[in-house]
């Protein structure tokens, strides 16, 4: 059970992380930065208490991915409306010519996050064929806390690299419905724009 802003507070079973399962000590430093964030304490020797994660934190990078030919591959492993996630984006490398190896993700609620990282972190990345998922690759995935948080910052941030290719725009979703990235950041740019009397009021002389 993860927190979904109702009930605050799941439960994650240590025995499916081995590598953190240290049942003498509290959250250390000897855990992760995301787990430190969303664990709060032991329940017992087998498991430990998630507290509900931080307002901030909505963003999350994934890292050690395997080679994919489109951002439309991760959405088959995945699903948007499941995960509850509104922006995803990797990286084009044009030295490479090929998308990096890490994709950054923004969720609807910290919540969401924390039950993506719970799920995700450290775990077999599937291969995906014409016909959907099939066998697991040989690509344990990570997952961290990105640098930069929330849909729209994150979005400016990609707009501020000029124009690209609509493939290589980060996917995003309103509501759960897919909608047009440039669109997005016009709005975000029409919203965060300085009025024009507000700009004009402070550049007239005083006194």
């Amino acid at each position: 059970q993860f927190c979904d802003g109702k009930h605050g507070v799941g439960v994650w079973w240590l025995g499916a992380r081995p590598e953190m399962a240290s049942p003498d000590a509290p959250p250390g430093d000897d855990v992760p930065l995301p787990a430190r964030l969303f664990l709060h304490s032991y329940t017992g020797h087998d498991r430990r208490q998630l507290r509900p994660p931080p307002d901030w934190l909505t963003t999350l990078i994934v890292r050690k991915l395997p080679k994919v030919n489109s951002q439309e591959a991760l959405l088959v492993v995945w699903p948007p409306a499941e995960l509850q996630y509104d922006f995803l984006w990797v990286p084009y490398s044009f030295r490479q010519r090929r998308f990096t190896s890490y994709a950054i993700v923004n969720f609807r609620s910290p919540c969401a996050a924390q039950r993506f990282y719970m799920l995700w972190d450290n775990t077999l990345y599937p291969r995906v064929s014409a016909d959907g998922v099939s066998e697991l690759s040989p690509h344990i995935v990570q997952v961290g806390i990105a640098s930069l948080q929330g849909r729209a910052s994150n979005a400016l941030q990609v707009a501020s690299l000029g124009p690209m290719e609509p493939n290589l725009e980060p996917i995003v979703f309103r509501r759960g419905l897919r909608i047009s990235f440039g669109g997005l950041v016009r709005e975000l740019r029409s919203t965060t724009a300085v009025p024009p009397s507000a700009s004009a009021s402070s550049a007239a002389p005083r006194g």
